[in-house]
């Protein structure tokens, strides 16, 4: 079975400020949708493993796809609650699309189509 890793933050505020940031629900859940379809596995890590906050923005912006995966158990408990650290994954492969750049979802407009890109190459 193939299997990705998804790699989150655990940052709770911009540094040095008292604004809240995190996760936007967006990016990890349109991506995440777009793996299911795909039967694609994922897993879920961030720097300190555990708990991952939620950016409070990207909740004004769900749709039903986005609000499907956020109330799954799975995605609660793995993307959100019990986040591995890096010494606990397993082994994965680095894929880059063709113009040299990284597959990353940082922008939430870009998830679905970032998604697509990898599951095309792997």
């Amino acid at each position: 079975m193939k299997k990705v890793l998804i790699v989150e933050t655990n940052i709770t505020r911009y540094q040095g400020t008292n604004e809240p940031t995190g996760l936007w629900l967006g990016e990890a859940a349109e991506f995440v949708d777009e793996m299911q379809q795909a039967q694609i596995a994922v897993d879920y890590v961030s720097p300190n493993g555990g708990f991952v906050p939620l950016d409070p923005r990207s909740m004004k912006y769900t749709d039903a796809a986005t609000m499907a995966v956020y109330e799954d158990s799975d995605f609660i408990n793995r993307a959100l609650k019990n986040t591995l650290k890096p010494s606990q994954h397993r082994l994965y492969r680095e894929y880059a699309i063709t113009d040299g750049q990284l597959i990353t979802g940082q922008n939430p407009f870009s998830a679905r189509a970032v998604a697509r890109q990898l599951i095309a190459k792997l």
